[in-house]
């Protein structure tokens, strides 16, 4: 679930194995932040601060919470880091259940 991913083939699978593990997800954003709401170059720093509801392959639910960052360069996102406030799961095995050995 989490490292560095760079590249959009690699970005492509995790999000093709994450929708697969979590076929049912609720994404809702609480609050977006820009850094420069006038920039027109394409140079910016955008940050939301979202919850997420889903439900594994096995029924096991989840809720999350937390902020992404996201770095924009020449209207591309070139940085994106996830920082996690909200981790029901705690404990090795709760979370292997919740994704799979």
């Amino acid at each position: 679930m989490s490292g560095t991913f760079e590249g959009k083939p690699a970005i492509q699978g995790w999000f093709e194995k994450f929708f697969q593990q979590f076929p049912k997800t609720q994404f809702t954003v609480r609050h977006m932040l820009v850094a420069d709401i006038f920039a027109l170059t394409g140079n910016n720093v955008v940050a939301a601060e979202w919850e997420l509801a889903l439900t594994n392959r096995d029924g096991v639910e989840f809720q999350n919470s937390g902020v992404t960052v996201l770095t924009i360069k020449n209207a591309q996102v070139v940085k994106g880091q996830d920082y996690l406030t909200t981790i029901a799961l705690r404990r090795g095995e709760e979370y292997r259940r919740l994704w799979g050995e």
